[in-house]
């Protein structure tokens, strides 16, 4: 019987290619290729033609033998300069040591694996007399290389290790000074008597925050002002009986411990507060009650000024004992405003009704809606979250004794930008939309109703009409707030 020829493909003569090298003889390869290929018969012969025409990249007046000795002497050639480069890379010293204020983050990748912590902290040149550890992480994978015809396959570690010092010294924080007292009166907005439902406006994430040009000192805001402005236009229009900020409404980069600050945010915290609080008085005019819910991006300066000057943690003015100077309720004037705030963050919540609880969260799942069903996979009660600038919604029912229930989780998404590395993340790309919310509800044990509303380049819809953003209202707030 005569065997079918063989169509030799670019992926069959390299896959013979790394057989031959690795040490099979031809009919070992011929057997593992049939198995492989099943609809080819390989034949050691007809892999000894294809070695002899040149056409698996080996030299065909070279014996097999002395092919593959040759490969691997280049292979180990190869690898000894991939590993000196790594040790190389691994015995420069304070490369990979970053300090922040009494913190600092030791973080090395490479081939070799300390066999100890401090056999580390020396390679690095970290002063152990100023220096502690308060925790480190070691993490192992595999990664594959290619060289010539075959695959090296070669460990990486990374060490990353959390330093203190062990005596602090003090540390310049940013200058920011309070939003001076203004003489604002609360309205009060009558509400229909026609119905016995009430209205909520909830406004995600802002990340109020700039980016200083170096060449022309412009800032560029991480919020997006023509999305805030359709939101306050649906204000204007709805009258709600309360709006909620759900956190992260300023995103404090200055204040930042577990980020190496960059210059371009430097000094931009004044700025920041006096927008938000400009924003945040236009919306208080329209609505009976406001809430500020605390975010983890608030809970920076905190955690600042309590890691970095203990003794300035907590201070008050002498002739305003209740109020602590260095808080973010403070700095916006918000009791001026009338605006409740409520944290510390997670513990930050408001309940709508007895049904549908409001918070920061503190969940954030990579997929599109996995946030929102992993909340749910707990849930006693229906949730509106932040935090993860996505705008996701799940429902479940519950078959318990006293009969059904379901359970909604819900994210608005965010009114800060969402083009490429304008807000400080972990991905210059990120997977986030712009919305926001309008829920009606009923007080006690009652109904509610969410009704999401996306944003896309300054636009949104309301009650099937177009909402943009006013220009002339941007223009208003680039020449009113003082940089």
């Amino acid at each position: 019987m005569i065997n079918p020829p063989i169509y030799w493909t670019k992926e069959k003569k390299s896959r013979a290619t790394k057989l031959l090298l690795s040490g099979h003889s031809y009919s070992k390869t011929a057997e593992i290729l049939t198995q492989e290929y099943p609809n080819s018969n390989f034949t050691a012969e007809s892999i000894r033609s294809q070695k002899r025409k040149g056409r698996l990249g080996i030299d065909s007046s070279v014996d097999l033998r002395e092919a593959i000795k040759s490969h691997n002497e280049r292979n180990n050639i190869f690898a000894e300069e991939f590993y000196n480069k790594e040790s190389e890379m691994y015995n420069k010293k304070g490369e990979n040591f970053e300090v922040i204020g009494n913190y600092a983050i030791l973080d090395y990748r490479g081939e070799r694996n300390p066999k100890t912590l401090d056999e580390l902290l020396k390679s690095c040149d970290v002063d152990t007399d100023i220096w502690a550890v308060d925790r480190y992480v070691v993490n192992k994978w595999e990664t594959a290389m290619k060289t010539n015809d075959a695959i090296v396959h070669r460990p990486l570690f990374q060490v990353k290790a959390w330093l203190v010092r062990i005596k602090p010294v003090e540390v310049e924080f940013p200058h920011v000074k309070p939003i001076a007292a203004t003489n604002f009166k609360k309205p009060k907005l009558a509400r229909s008597s026609d119905t016995k439902y009430k209205k909520a406006l909830i406004i995600p994430d802002a990340q109020f925050g700039f980016r200083r040009s170096f060449d022309t000192g412009a800032l560029d805001p991480f919020h997006d002002r023509y999305a805030l402005d359709c939101v306050l236009q649906v204000a204007e229009k709805e009258k709600p009986d309360i709006i909620i900020y759900l956190g992260d409404m300023l995103d404090l980069p200055e204040w930042s411990d577990k980020f190496l600050v960059s210059p371009e945010f430097f000094f931009t915290t004044q700025p920041a507060i006096n927008e938000l609080h400009w924003w945040t008085k236009e919306f208080r005019q329209h609505c009976n009650k406001m809430i500020y819910i605390e975010g983890n991006h608030e809970l920076r300066m905190s955690k600042a000024i309590s890691k970095n000057i203990i003794a300035a943690y907590n201070l008050k003015p002498a002739n305003q004992p209740k109020k602590l100077q260095m808080t973010i309720p403070t700095l916006l004037a918000l009791d001026d405003l009338g605006v409740e705030y409520l944290g510390p963050y997670p513990a930050g919540e408001y309940w709508l009704n007895d049904n549908l609880r409001i918070s920061h969260g503190t969940l954030a799942r990579k997929g599109n809606a996995d946030t929102v069903k992993a909340i749910l996979a707990q849930a006693r009660n229906s949730e509106i979250v932040g935090h993860i600038h996505r705008h996701e919604m799940a429902q479940k029912t519950v078959h318990p004794r006293q009969g059904i229930r379901t359970y909604v989780a819900y994210s608005p998404g965010t009114v800060a930008r969402i083009e490429s590395n304008i807000v400080p993340a972990f991905s210059p790309r990120n997977d986030w939309q712009q919305g926001f919310a309008i829920v009606n509800y009923q007080d006690g044990n009652g109904l509610f109703q969410i009704i999401p509303h996306s944003i896309h380049n300054g636009v949104t819809l309301y009650n099937g009409s177009e909402v943009q953003a006013r220009k002339p209202i941007i223009n208003k707030i680039k020449k009113n707030i003082k940089f």
